[in-house]
């Protein structure tokens, strides 16, 4: 299958009433996400990209493929119904996308939403959700290791 290329209906399918975490990216830190959470509640891995779909399903996570930039993909890969969105992309410009859409096309009340550039948080400032900066929390992280 293309990259960013959907399957055929009814394989991405996923009924409204159903709920649980959504974890919306393209790399392997969405993936380990998706494989924390699922351990403890229903989790949903989206990703336009097949390689890392691929790599989710390896991961025995339940993994669809959609544009996540587009409000009918996401759609029809069940977000309507979800109690939670991570938009956890690598980049900042499409997780602000995918954060807008969720929240104002989906409703959806609780999102989360990966930073990587600190200097960009103003532009979720407008939209009510929560962000978690990378860049911080490694460098944080990090910092704490060496003065240990």
């Amino acid at each position: 299958m293309a990259k960013n290329q959907q399957l055929p209906a009814g394989e991405n399918e996923r009924s409204a009433a159903d709920s649980g975490i959504y974890v919306v990216g393209d790399d392997s830190i969405a993936i380990g996400l998706a494989r924390k959470l699922a351990d403890r509640t229903p989790t949903v891995f989206v990703s336009a990209d097949d390689s890392f779909a691929e790599a989710a399903e390896r991961a025995d996570l339940d993994a669809r493929r959609a544009d996540v930039t587009d409000p009918w993909s996401l759609d029809t890969v069940g977000i309507r119904g979800a109690d939670t969105v991570v938009a956890a992309s690598r980049r900042d410009d499409r997780n602000i996308l995918t954060a807008q859409i969720v929240r104002t096309r989906f409703d959806v009340d609780d999102v989360v939403v990966r930073l990587d550039d600190p200097t960009n948080s103003d532009a979720f400032d407008d939209i009510d959700v929560r962000t978690v900066c990378l860049t911080s929390v490694l460098a944080n992280e990090i910092a704490d290791q060496l003065t240990q």
